[in-house]
């Protein structure tokens, strides 16, 4: 009877079986994660040895784009975009929308935060680096 009633349930609720594809999207978010802070380590260890290097020798922190940093900077929206259309097609998002808005919202998020770092750095080597209150 109890055995009977265990094998019911074993076929009744199938372990795993349901959506296999989804297994394939959490590695791919874990994947994603991964390559971003990783990445995000790498840009910011270039930036606190341009920061380094104008603070003792006072070495111009720009131009920022050089290879390191632009790869590692490209890195995390490609990442990034990784998280995005994967997180989207766990709820059930069509593969296409999803790569549409991530690669999009990781343009727009990677231009943005990178003219802002310029800026940045150009106002440091100025000498005059406003308050965040002037940006907005």
């Amino acid at each position: 009877m109890i055995n009977k009633t265990i094998s019911t349930l074993n076929e009744a609720i199938p372990y795993n079986n349901i959506y296999p594809e989804t297994n394939f999207l959490f590695i791919l978010l874990g994947f994603g994660i991964f390559i971003s802070l990783f990445s995000g380590l790498v840009f910011a260890y270039i930036m606190r040895e341009k920061l380094k290097a104008w603070e003792t020798n006072k070495i111009s922190p720009l131009p920022l784009a050089t290879p390191t940093a632009l790869s590692s900077w490209s890195s995390f929206f490609i990442g990034l975009t990784f998280v995005f259309t994967s997180a989207l097609q766990i709820f059930n998002f069509s593969l296409i929308g999803s790569l549409i808005f991530s690669i999009l919202n990781s343009l727009l998020f990677g231009i943005t935060m990178w003219r802002a770092v310029k800026d940045l750095m150009r106002q440091l080597e100025s000498g005059e680096i406003k308050e965040i209150d002037d940006f907005l």
